[in-house]
């Protein structure tokens, strides 16, 4: 037995509409206009989608009449002149009732692929997501960005903690980047930079960096030691903003926290254009950290 295709069960379910408006609007003849082939080749999607969503909610007459009035409005049409007109089609004008339902089933087709790679697109950045709240991703700032202000000679100090879902293994780098900005000034303590790495084994690592003037991009990084995996880690800017000018005052941002696996090490580092201006504007989650430039601009410590 050959199976109904698309544009029969699209047919079936416009002819069941024409009857459900029929049984609802029912109440005697009214007067009616035609309308033309072209307005009900945009009217018949809109009516199935919406008979589907009353049926699914179980609306009752009442309110299904309001709903189909309101589409039917927008192209100043009444449901008398929607169901006449498809049954006057259906009687005198076959050729033209043909075209009406091909369109619709189209039109239908069209919007159904649509959503589904919208869905498609909504599933992958969900998996994305997750793996971002996991720390399962490279080359990402595992972060929450934001921009800090610190006035002179005011103590500094802001910290980080991290603790992926799973430890992270032997060979992974991690590497905390900030920028420091404002007011060059002169100091005797220079802020540093401090990245730890906390081992299973309750082993720690650690690293620090002098952030010796603003205006410049600073990164420290470590890897897990072999034979090690790393469970949780901390990083810290700490110390005292030198006197500053009237108004005057430092910023921190690309505060950012980021893991490079092997496979990740071994692909070749992107193009940065020009160094550290590349990296004027923290990534948002899900967007790659790329590593250090090589210019006078850049501090690091490996």
């Amino acid at each position: 037995m050959a199976r109904p295709s698309r544009h029969a069960s699209s047919l079936a379910l416009g002819c069941g509409l024409v009857l459900s408006l029929s049984l609802l609007s029912s109440c005697g003849s009214k007067p009616w206009k035609r309308l033309g082939v072209k307005t009900m080749q945009e009217l018949l999607p809109e009516m199935v989608i919406a008979e589907q969503n009353f049926a699914e909610r179980s609306l009752p007459d009442s309110l299904r009449l309001v709903g189909y009035a309101a589409i039917l409005g927008r192209h100043d049409a009444t449901l008398a002149d929607w169901d006449s007109s498809l049954v006057w089609y259906s009687q005198h004008d076959l050729e033209s009732y043909k075209d009406i339902y091909d369109a619709a089933h189209k039109e239908l087709e069209q919007r159904q692929q649509l959503l589904q790679a919208r869905s498609d697109s909504l599933s992958t950045l969900q998996a994305k997501l997750w793996q971002w709240q996991a720390g399962n991703v490279d080359s990402v700032n595992l972060l929450r960005d934001s921009v800090s202000f610190h006035a002179g000679k005011a103590y500094l100090e802001r910290s980080f903690s991290y603790t992926p879902d799973q430890s992270y293994a032997a060979g992974t780098e991690l590497a905390f980047v900030l920028r420091l900005s404002g007011q060059p000034a002169q100091t005797k303590r220079a802020l540093r930079m401090e990245l730890s790495l906390c081992c299973t084994d309750s082993t720690v690592v650690r690293k620090t960096l002098e952030l010796k003037a603003p205006g410049k991009l600073y990164r420290i990084s470590l890897r897990v030691p072999e034979g090690k995996q790393m469970r949780s880690s901390f990083g810290r800017v700490v110390g005292y903003v030198p006197q500053l000018p009237k108004h005057g005052y430092w910023a921190i941002d690309s505060f950012s926290f980021a893991r490079y696996t092997t496979a990740a090490l071994a692909a070749p580092p992107p193009s940065l254009n020009g160094g550290v201006d590349s990296l004027r504007d923290v990534p948002a989650p899900g967007n790659e950290v790329p590593p250090p430039p090589t210019t006078a601009d850049t501090e690091s410590s490996f």
